[in-house]
């Protein structure tokens, strides 16, 4: 009897995994097939010239074979938080096999973000594993709606749908999947899977500096769901690999970037209260994703007071979502996760670090992972409060049903602003209707120039520049009339500028660069010394500077001048050009000395041949 009961239980043990095994399957065929409805569109947009120029179009790093040497060569450049290799190697065999047609961006983009919601959902179901909850919950089931909401959140629309935003596609996958091997290595004690977490984390770090925050995370979930301690020094062996490679691109990133001016003179108190509300912006858009509120160029301003009622409303949002937490932390442990995870990964956008731009949709990309276990527990949760009390309601299709509409909902609204990424005149002026913020405006006048919509590109710079007296509106106007032949006007634009900021670098380069093509020297000479006072290190003067001594035959200033330049900064273009200048006086060990260090910042086929020229000169000595 009791060997036949045996044998019904280990049928029904199998018949149970199996049952389990195919659900799982289902989901994962669902997810890839669930991205791709939803943004096919995608693959017939065309490039915005929103970076996708400089980055694809215009980069002549990924046009170059897909060998192993310029594989490697992408790893060596150290350009700051452009640092993306992993990006650069993936563009370089999408153009190898493709050339620049946006069609085959677009699929990797896709591609990636559908092994990305994979990710999402493995993790979250491992996650879900570990935990104690005071109710009957699949953990598959759970993950695969987190993962839905994930998936067709508008906010992503901007991730997915710009091609150069590859990096949040790739580094989002790496931390869900170095998140994923930790749980399992610290659930199976297997070295094999710690090894694998610490492989993807290193290619996540590569593809964008955010992933950074993972050790925290890492360090958070041991606490949380582990309860490991970390008074003994042994307990920090595990997290040491990560907290080191996190730290170490870091440092590399602070060392290697410019930091900007704008960030010298903020007050940390500033920029604290700023982020306070930028927080408080993106919970709103994440709670109420309208296609009206989203935009790829925000105009948010510095927050200067403590009084200011958007730092007070969000001061009160962030205290609502610590009580949230720890209301959480014995009873719903998944809550206090999902709330320390939002504010973790959006810390590094969150400008406390000055960034380039305040505010983006795509900074909320990790962050919003946060929002969908939010949603997903408070929904179930209140279903499941409902059937208690209404026995007749069935909890579990409450929950489905409104999950779905939920999903729906959220893909229409996806789908209406994917519209706006169509092409780059669609984008920029529903950036400039929502915004108004120069560069949107700067955006959008380039945009009209480039589809020869001159003087709507004028009328928009005309229309503004003066009313509103920033000095980013005269230089777009002066560089514009410059560009389209009108000289007389741009000059008088320059000129006018100057007036009110006399050290202007943008004017006097303007105007520098207008003399020297003219011949006279003398005043453009005048106006470049005042552009290289003001920016010591830019690379645009220091060029037109040398070209004129080198017009006038004054060689050694023309050298003086570049290596001046390359004390402060090497650049590779003023490496290379001072090292034409040495060829042409015959000194060629020089020569080659300045190609070779150029060269191993920028592999540029230009400069490949001029040091192979410099050597075969040489050998001829």
């Amino acid at each position: 009897m009791d060997h036949k009961n045996n044998q019904l239980n280990q049928k029904t043990t199998y018949s149970s995994t199996t049952a389990m095994t195919r659900k799982n399957i289902l989901y994962l065929f669902c997810i890839p097939a669930l991205v791709c409805l939803l943004y096919y569109p995608t693959l017939s947009y065309d490039y915005v010239y929103w970076d996708d120029d400089i980055y694809i179009l215009n980069n002549d790093q990924i046009k170059q074979s897909p060998t192993l040497s310029n594989i490697l060569s992408l790893f060596q450049v150290t350009d700051g938080p452009a640092y993306k290799p992993t990006m650069y190697t993936l563009w370089t065999f999408v153009h190898y096999f493709g050339g620049l047609n946006a069609f085959y961006y677009h699929i990797v983009s896709i591609t990636f973000y559908s092994i990305n919601i994979i990710a999402v959902f493995f993790f979250t179901r491992e996650l879900l594993r570990c935990l104690y909850f005071p109710f009957s919950i699949c953990a598959s089931y759970a993950a695969f709606v987190i993962a839905l909401l994930f998936l067709t959140h508008p906010l992503h629309v901007e991730t997915v749908a710009w091609v150069v935003d590859l990096k949040d596609l790739l580094a989002g996958t790496c931390y869900f999947s170095a998140g994923l091997f930790y749980i399992l290595y610290r659930k199976k004690s297997c070295i094999k899977y710690y090894l694998v977490s610490i492989l993807f984390f290193l290619i996540g770090l590569l593809s964008k500096i955010n992933v950074a925050t993972l050790p925290v995370m890492l360090i958070f979930l041991d606490l949380m769901v582990f309860n490991i301690s970390y008074k003994q020094p042994k307990a920090f062996l595990g997290i040491l690999p990560f907290l080191g490679l996190g730290s170490g691109i870091m440092l590399n990133s602070v060392f290697f970037v410019e930091p900007s001016v704008a960030s010298h003179t903020v007050l940390f108190k500033t920029k604290f209260l700023s982020s306070m509300v930028l927080v408080k912006d993106y919970l709103e858009l994440l709670f109420f994703p309208l296609p009206s509120r989203l935009c790829h160029g925000y105009s948010n301003k510095y927050i200067e007071a403590m009084g200011d009622p958007q730092a007070i409303v969000s001061v009160i949002m962030l205290l609502i979502l610590v009580v949230l937490s720890i209301f959480y932390l014995k009873k719903l442990k998944i809550m206090t996760i999902a709330v320390f995870w939002f504010l973790l990964n959006l810390a590094p956008t969150s400008n406390i670090v000055q960034i380039g731009i305040m505010k983006a949709d795509r900074y909320v990309y990790l962050s919003s992972f946060g929002w969908a276990i939010f949603v997903f527990f408070i929904i179930f949760s209140a279903a499941k409060k409902i059937s208690k009390k209404r026995p007749a309601i069935n909890y579990k299709l409450t929950c489905n049903v409104c999950f779905l509409i939920l999903a729906l909902l959220l893909s229409g609204l996806s789908r209406e602003r994917m519209e706006v990424w169509k092409d780059d005149i669609s984008l920029w002026e529903d950036g400039f209707q929502k915004s108004k913020a120069i560069t949107v405006l700067n955006g959008l006048a380039e945009t009209y120039f480039r589809h020869n919509r001159v003087d709507e590109a004028i009328n928009l710079y005309k229309d503004k520049y003066q009313a509103t007296g920033d000095i980013r509106l005269y230089q777009g106007l002066a560089n514009l009339l410059f560009k389209v032949g009108k000289e007389m006007e741009g000059k008088e634009v320059c000129f006018e500028a100057l007036k009110l900021w006399p050290d202007d670098f943008g004017m006097n380069f303007q105007l520098g660069i207008y003399y020297s093509q003219k011949k006279e020297f003398v005043k453009a000479q005048t106006f470049l010394n005042t552009a290289i006072k003001s920016n010591s290190i830019a690379l645009g003067p220091h060029v037109v500077l040398a070209q004129i001594h080198m017009e006038k035959g004054e060689i050694k200033k023309a050298m003086e001048t570049y290596l001046a330049l390359i004390e402060r900064k090497p650049y590779p273009d003023a490496l290379n050009n001072l090292g034409v200048i040495y060829m042409k006086v015959g000194n060629y060990k020089n020569a080659i000395s300045c190609f070779t260090l150029a060269l191993q910042n920028k592999q540029d086929p230009s400069i490949k041949l001029n040091l192979e020229k410099a050597r075969q000169q040489a050998g001829t000595l």
